[in-house]
């Protein structure tokens, strides 16, 4: 990095490589290496690079959640487009903490917050154009299939059921991933979560199970 500090990172690229390929990345704390996330990228013809955040993982330095992100992703991206397999193009990936630290990331390079910012201000606060990023009144992820949908109304979103298990060993920095298939030899745990359910719940009641399952239901507020 800029101030010295080594990050740590697992780097997936094909076997054979016709030419210079772009790279995908994620900054991670949860250490880990992504090796089956590394393989598909590769087959497909892309360097997967799984970097372990400042202070996390095997990197050096001290973490603090979201501080370095920005400036260490920037240096990531130019570190990537040096090497001799690089054509100079690099993305980033990643959910949860992970997707939370792209933001800053992508403000080193491409996004004008402040316009951002001002832009929601003139509608918000001059009645001015409605901006362009506001396609519709509701913009949700889908998870897995990594796209962004867009609704007028919170009961036009599909509310198909799906029951997905963490795989993954109970003691590993990995964080594991979802399947739907159960796993016999990993530790479950299941949350019933309707985000349309605003209302609030009174505790969560934990209910053994065997197998070392371990489900919690959330009982609807009195």
């Amino acid at each position: 990095m800029r101030d010295g500090i080594n990050l740590a990172a697992h780097v997936y690229m094909p076997k054979e490589r016709p030419g210079p390929l772009p790279a995908v990345f994620c900054l991670t704390p949860y250490g880990g290496t992504y090796s089956g996330l590394g393989h598909w990228w590769a087959r497909r013809g892309y360097v997967l690079a799984a970097v372990d955040t400042r202070g996390g993982g095997r990197s050096e330095g001290e973490f603090n959640p979201y501080e370095n992100e920005g400036r260490d992703g920037h240096d990531v991206v130019e570190w990537s487009a040096r090497q001799p397999w690089s054509n100079s193009k690099a993305a980033i990936f990643g959910g949860s903490y992970l997707e939370l630290g792209q933001w800053p990331v992508i403000k080193e390079f491409l996004i004008d917050t402040r316009e951002l910012h001002k832009e929601w201000y003139d509608w918000t606060l001059k009645d001015g154009k409605r901006p362009a990023f506001l396609k519709k009144n509701i913009a949700y992820d889908v998870m897995g299939a990594e796209v962004w949908n867009y609704a007028d109304r919170f009961d036009a979103i599909p509310s198909t059921p799906l029951r997905l298990y963490l795989r993954g060993k109970e003691r590993s920095a990995d964080v594991g991933s979802l399947s739907k298939k159960h796993s016999a030899q990993s530790t479950s745990r299941k949350h019933p979560y309707d985000p349309l359910d605003t209302r609030p719940g009174e505790f969560e009641i934990p209910q053994g199970e065997a197998n070392g399952a371990h489900p919690l239901s959330c009982p609807p507020a009195r």
